[in-house]
């Protein structure tokens, strides 16, 4: 699993970059990499009364609604997931 230096920065869900191969019709394989889907979001957070401008995932906006808004997501996280 490849570190990605952004998520640090945002919230990615787990989400990191993935490495494979691009294969031709040919059959000749090139060394490519998948980025995250990272968009843009803006959160309200109920314990800081406002609007947050975030870089996030899908996967991680997912993770958000299931838990119920921003700050129960990140209450519900891990310290070492921070």
């Amino acid at each position: 699993q490849a570190t990605y230096k952004q998520a640090l920065k945002g919230l990615y869900g787990g989400k990191h970059i993935q490495f494979g191969n691009k294969i031709s019709e040919f059959g000749n394989k090139s060394r490519r990499t998948w980025k995250p889907n990272v968009q843009k979001v803006k959160l309200y957070s109920e314990a800081l009364n406002e609007r947050i401008t975030i870089k996030s995932t899908p996967a991680a906006l997912k993770y958000i609604d299931r838990k119920g808004g921003l700050d129960r997501y990140i209450m519900s996280m891990k310290d070492n997931e921070l």
